[in-house]
């Protein structure tokens, strides 16, 4: 994979962002970076050894806007996913978006 290099060696990989779009980027293309970078960093692990991959989640990749939890629970789990936002959304809905579908990507 494209992270080969980087990963060469290594015993953990900590994926522990999004990118998030300011300037010159559309949110579209940072949302397809977020997933395509998470599917890079996890095949580069794979391929290299890496025993450990620690990925940090986030309340924007579980819950959207104005969205409550699954199955009648008051808290949300593992089974929550974030439904409401979108790539070319207002404000923060494409770093959300972004952490939603590149966890989903990790868990595939």
């Amino acid at each position: 994979g494209s992270l080969d290099g980087a990963l060469e060696g290594c015993d953990v990989l900590m994926h522990t962002a999004a990118p998030f779009p300011a300037g010159s980027c559309s949110p579209s293309d940072n949302v397809a970076a977020s997933i395509i970078g998470m599917s890079h960093a996890l095949t580069s692990a794979s391929s290299q050894g890496v025993r450990h991959t620690v990925i940090t989640s986030s309340m924007a990749s579980v819950r959207g806007p104005n969205q409550t939890p699954g199955g009648g629970r008051s808290v949300f789990n593992e089974d929550d996913w974030n439904v409401a936002c979108s790539a070319d959304g207002p404000g923060m809905q494409p770093y959300m978006d972004a952490k939603t579908r590149s966890e989903q990507v990790a868990r595939d």
